[in-house]
């Protein structure tokens, strides 16, 4: 996605309209967001995530699945070392919910998908990503 993104802000860059908006459709990976100068974005992962069982945890830099309902997931809560056990439950209770009431309602993991974006929303801050100079393929 990187080098398609850069030629698209290339373009954009040295066209006669250099500040025209972009919206970043189907993308909300915070990193991505981040790197690149878009005006808007929107996509259902955070809905995605949810409904199968995950949340977003900004301490893992990812999701982490916590559903009671796929505990033979090895992504599962359940399944992870105490380090990583601390960190969610740290993050999760921060912001008023338990991983009680995360792996067995979905709902709670929708609202709190929503908290995290709204929270990273808050933070946000544009760090235009470094072009590294890739070799092609062919």
């Amino acid at each position: 996605l990187y080098p398609c993104l850069d030629k698209f802000f290339d373009v954009i860059k040295h066209s006669n309209h250099p500040d025209v908006k972009t919206h970043a459709f189907g993308i909300t990976v915070p990193k991505i967001l981040e790197a690149y100068p878009f005006t808007s974005a929107d996509s259902t992962s955070w809905l995605k995530v949810g409904i199968h069982g995950g949340i977003f945890i900004e301490g893992l830099d990812g999701t982490i699945n916590v559903s009671d309902r796929t505990l033979k997931d090895p992504n599962n809560y359940w399944h992870k070392d105490k380090h990583t056990q601390d960190i969610v439950n740290e993050e999760v209770e921060r912001y008023g919910y338990t991983i009680k009431d995360l792996s067995e309602n979905f709902r709670y993991r929708l609202r709190y998908n929503v908290d995290y974006f709204l929270r990273w929303q808050k933070n946000y801050k544009y760090k235009p990503v470094n072009k590294v100079k890739r070799k092609s393929l062919f």
